[in-house]
């Protein structure tokens, strides 16, 4: 995950109304710790928009552990195109408890 992120980025999520902020290297840690059942993130229908050396990826998500829904949302991707090879320069997602698929 880290290599394909620029380094220091940070995490900007809405939930339940706050703004929480997360080093990536907090969430990388917190990965490899997990000691539950298998996590996946799962997007689909992905939007995405680009202008020469930017994009940004629109991607409705479901978070599972062990095969069944967490929580669910919606991520936003912002990327840029360094030395010919597209990096995470952004993230931001929302996320809620209810009404996921």
């Amino acid at each position: 995950m880290l290599a394909v992120v620029t380094q220091g980025l940070e995490i900007t999520s809405v939930h339940q109304g706050e703004l929480r902020r997360l080093d990536i290297n907090k969430l990388t840690d917190a990965i490899a710790a997990h000691r539950g059942g298998p996590i996946a993130e799962h997007i689909y229908h992905p939007i995405v928009q680009v202008d020469h050396d930017l994009a940004v990826v629109w991607a409705p998500y479901t978070f599972t552990i062990s095969g069944h829904v967490d929580h669910c949302g919606t991520d936003v991707i912002t990327l840029g195109k360094l030395n010919d090879r597209w990096i995470i320069i952004g993230l931001s997602d929302s996320e809620r408890k209810e009404n996921c698929q």
